[in-house]
């Protein structure tokens, strides 16, 4: 891990790898960064990214490097040297990405230093590593949403029921509409003989 893959070409915009995080089910703004602050220190976001001078390298943006684990990889990302996006579909449904997902994380420390030990699980897992990953948050440079502020209420009908209920409920603002005097005046066999002897 840590590669410092400078002879690499395929570098990906971080702003499009945080805006395709967010569409993942799930996904926040804290555990978007944990898992963006972790690609900086794997890959520093080169998709073709190897890890160099061992026998077993560390490849793409996670720098996946268990056999198992990067067989699988290579296999389901085939082009994973340019297809940045299969990398990180490939790492969403992995057991470790779940357990991540599942948690809630106060802030980006916490999901920083949650994914570098249970997702990555690089061999250096000093605290100053620790410190140093959570450290590339602040570098990121993305402009950041958060989706949970789009789905709150603008009211809250507890403290607030009068903003609702008038418009719902008020008998007066439909009546007129749907009630016409001049229907009243209709010949049936009940007002017929009412008609014949004023007209």
């Amino acid at each position: 891990y840590g590669i410092m893959a400078k002879a690499y070409k395929n570098t990906v915009d971080k702003q499009e790898v945080y805006d395709y995080l967010m569409t993942k089910p799930g996904m926040t703004d804290i555990k978007a960064k944990g898992i963006m602050a972790n690609i900086q220190a794997e890959s520093e976001f080169y998709s073709d990214a190897k890890e160099p001078n061992v026998d077993n390298p560390g490849i793409g943006l996670f720098q996946h490097t268990y056999p198992a684990r990067k067989s699988a990889f290579k296999e389901a990302v085939p082009d994973w040297e340019t297809n940045w996006k299969g990398q990180i579909d490939f790492a969403m449904q992995e057991d470790e990405m779940k357990g991540y997902m599942a948690k809630d994380f106060e802030n980006t420390a916490d999901s920083t230093e949650y994914f570098m030990k249970k997702f990555e699980n690089p061999q250096d897992q000093s605290q100053a590593a620790i410190d140093g990953r959570i450290a590339h948050v602040d570098t990121l440079g993305i402009t950041t949403t958060n989706p949970v502020a789009i789905t709150e209420p603008e009211y809250d009908p507890a403290t607030d029921p009068v903003v609702v209920d008038p418009v719902v409920a008020d008998p007066v603002v439909v009546d007129p509409v749907v009630v016409d005097p001049e229907e009243e005046v209709v010949v049936t066999p009940q007002n017929q003989t009412v008609l014949d002897a004023d007209g």
